[in-house]
């Protein structure tokens, strides 16, 4: 498992982390020369990136081709089912999507933040990487737990009338949710009483993180 992390600023770096990235082997840290590398490979269009598994990229690194250059890295990531995230000082609230690849937009001083070291630690540990860690920290679950929760809420007053299965998943970013709670047991389309359903296993979950004793 590697991971290429591409940053055109060394200053920003160093002003936002105090991480030692030579503990984490599998981190290609591209800074500096090495950064300059790969940019002259990049605009002209010579991707070398099957051995990555994770791009980590500055969003604006790539000068007057930037458009040009993040739209093929993003068919990339789509056709080879790579993760993808992108950083940024003009990025104020983080974007996680598992469609059609799994995709992350953050702020620069939350990449560099407490939370990529767990991340980082996490990877190195499983040998594989959670962008849910990264974005959300330690409490991921709890957060994407409760947020699905306000979104279902919503989602049973907007539809009140009239359910369909791919609005749901639509509406309550499905993808995300399946990785804390089993939908196995649902068909292909939802009841009322399904998402009511799903509601109290959501709560129970939130409990169970949260140490709450049902005796």
């Amino acid at each position: 498992m590697k991971i290429l992390l591409i940053e055109d600023r060394a200053d920003r770096q160093r002003k936002f982390t105090k991480i030692d990235f030579s503990k984490y082997p599998m981190v290609d840290n591209k800074i500096g020369d090495d950064y300059k590398a790969i940019e002259k490979a990049f605009n002209e269009e010579r991707f070398e990136l099957n051995d990555y598994d994770v791009i980590i990229s500055h969003r604006s690194a790539f000068g007057e081709n930037n458009s040009k250059v993040l739209s093929k890295l993003k068919e990339f990531c789509k056709e080879n089912k790579k993760q993808l995230i992108l950083f940024s000082g003009g990025i104020s609230v983080s974007f996680y999507t598992t469609t059609p690849f799994e995709f992350l937009s953050i702020n620069s001083k939350e990449l560099y933040g407490d939370n990529l070291e767990l991340f980082l630690e996490d990877a190195k540990k499983n040998n594989d990487t959670n962008l849910l860690l990264l974005a959300y920290g330690k409490n991921w679950e709890l957060n994407i737990l409760l947020n699905t929760l306000e979104k279902i809420n919503m989602f049973l007053v907007k539809y009140e009338k009239s359910i369909t299965y791919n609005r749901f998943k639509v509406d309550t970013k499905y993808k995300t949710i399946e990785k804390l709670i089993d939908f196995e047991e649902y068909n292909s389309s939802f009841t009322k009483e399904d998402i009511e359903d799903i509601k109290v296993k959501i709560f129970q979950k939130v409990h169970t993180l949260l140490g709450v004793n049902h005796d």
